[in-house]
């Protein structure tokens, strides 16, 4: 018999170079969507809890007259505004009956976002902020944190006569939902807003990653806003017709990096934010939205001063 030899065949090293560069690739293909999947539970946990929120919001309305809490007063803001109506009473009377701070606030599930790692089981967690219309909030360059100029409420002028009068109080208010109380006005209702630009149109809620907690008075950590100086208007069409928009670190996830408070949505979820809208409802709202479309977005009577109606498919 003759013997035969045999020979082991194995990768040549451009083989496993070949391998190597294929796994890498599928990795690089795969891991995106595990990791969109790991968020997307959290995501929805968030909307769900928004919405909670938002209810609790539209039956505060409902047993008010349709008048929306104020952003804040001097004795409480809107989070303990809702308490009765989070199913929290006990926490409604202590706080009624105590002195309250900070660093008492307990930790409240349906004010968190599982994704707002700051607030996500944290005393006083607070992930959500309700739409505070236009006003005058400079920012700080060298950390990128909003100042509120003033007091921002409805005391707005409009007309550059120096003077605030009724009108220019009736035109910030419809700028945005929830305001300080005013000594001319009545607070917003529902029943305005639908026949103005309509709830459907009109942001209520938004997440925030630089919001609360939830025991604040501090408007930048409980509101989102627009600076107004970041707005060109068109005043021959109306006080409210804004013709160029730059919202820079206003804009959804424009200040989401700084390190101070910055009163504008943003949040852990890729690329976009979750909202709640004054009819209830809950989407989502993309990054690049066109900013003259969201702004518009935030006046619940824009188009009873020179705004253009937003349409569906524009966001």
């Amino acid at each position: 018999m003759s013997a035969r030899s045999h020979r082991r065949e194995g990768f040549t090293w451009i083989e496993l170079v070949i391998v190597l560069f294929v796994i890498a690739v599928l990795v690089a293909l795969v891991l995106p969507a595990v990791q969109s999947d790991r968020r997307r539970p959290s995501r929805f946990q968030c909307l769900n809890n928004m919405r909670y929120v938002g209810l609790a919001t539209l039956n505060y309305a409902s047993s008010n007259s349709g008048i929306l809490p104020f952003v804040e007063d001097e004795s409480k803001n809107w989070p303990v505004s809702l308490m009765r109506f989070l199913d929290q009473p006990a926490l409604a009377r202590d706080i009624e009956t105590a002195d309250w701070s900070d660093e008492k606030a307990p930790y409240l599930q349906v004010f968190a976002c599982p994704d707002d790692t700051d607030s996500w089981q944290a005393p006083g967690g607070l992930s959500y902020v309700v739409n505070g219309g236009y006003g005058f909030f400079p920012v700080d360059q060298q950390s990128g944190e909003t100042v509120e100029r003033g007091r921002h409420s409805l005391a707005q002028g409009w007309d550059g006569d120096g003077e605030v009068s009724e009108q220019d109080r009736e035109i910030t208010q419809a700028t945005g939902v929830f305001w300080r109380p005013d000594d001319v006005l009545s607070p917003l209702t529902l029943d305005e807003i639908g026949v103005g630009d309509g709830t459907g149109n009109t942001l209520m809620l938004s997440e925030n990653l630089h919001a609360g907690p939830w025991t604040t008075h501090d408007i930048r950590g409980l509101a989102f806003v627009v600076d107004r100086n970041r707005l060109k208007f068109d005043e021959s069409a109306g006080a409210l017709a804004v013709a160029e928009a730059d919202l820079g670190p206003f804009a959804i996830n424009g200040g989401k990096e700084s390190n101070g408070l910055v009163p504008a949505p943003s949040s852990n979820h890729q690329g976009s934010v979750n909202v709640i809208w004054a009819d209830g409802r809950g989407t989502t709202l993309s990054e690049d939205i066109d900013p003259l479309v969201y702004v518009r977005l935030l006046t619940p009577g824009g188009s009873l001063y020179g705004e253009q109606p937003v349409d569906d498919p524009m966001y």
